[in-house]
């Protein structure tokens, strides 16, 4: 399975488990969910390569991811392209920090998905999906 493929099985588990907390609740929650994912896209941004400077290991113990400072570049790759950033979380591991951003209404996701994907900065973007698994009998 090449790199791309796990990072794409991985983020799709992340966004399922995160979806909980972008959906909002209306009267049809089933409506609401559908219209709002149909104006996310999931993207994800190139990290860079992780150095090791002096003390930044202290006493043994390592210092915490920090999503936060990654925040910047996803708000600025947002605002440039008119998006707003819904959610967010890290997987430095994969090299990769994942956003939700919401597209503007009326605007086409075809359009969006080409207007981000040309930011070097973005590794992948795709639009948001649900996965739902069948119900046991």
């Amino acid at each position: 399975m090449n790199r791309w493929r796990l990072v794409r099985c991985v983020v799709a588990a992340a966004a399922l488990a995160a979806f909980g907390t972008i959906v909002r609740a209306s009267a049809d929650p089933a409506s609401s969910a559908q219209s709002l994912l149909s104006r996310q896209i999931l993207v994800m941004l190139r990290l860079p390569p992780q150095h090791l400077r002096q003390n930044d290991y202290a006493g043994g113990s390592t210092r915490p991811y920090d999503l936060g400072s990654h925040r910047g570049t996803a708000d600025s790759i947002a605002k440039r392209n008119g998006f707003t950033v819904v959610d967010g979380w890290p997987m430095p591991l994969l090299g990769v920090d994942c956003y939700v951003m919401l597209l503007p209404a009326g605007m086409a996701m075809d359009a969006a998905m080409a207007q981000v994907s040309r930011d070097p900065r973005v590794a992948w973007s795709e639009p948001m999906q649900v996965y739902q698994a069948g119900e046991g009998k």
